[in-house]
């Protein structure tokens, strides 16, 4: 599985290194945050016996 997240803010806004260095870190934590309810939500299921067939 692959997925991405995304910001978006006038061009004006910030420049690159000030977008890099204020929402990096918190992109970060959070892309960690879904993995890891993403692999609970997937231990779960496999403790169920829910199949995945179609991988997804």
């Amino acid at each position: 599985m692959y997925a991405s997240l995304n910001v978006s803010m006038h061009s004006t806004r910030r420049s690159k290194e000030e977008m890099r260095a204020q929402l990096l870190e918190p992109l970060r934590r959070t892309a960690g945050e879904i993995e890891a309810d993403l692999r609970a939500i997937a231990r779960r299921r496999q403790s169920f016996g829910v199949g995945d067939e179609d991988g997804a």
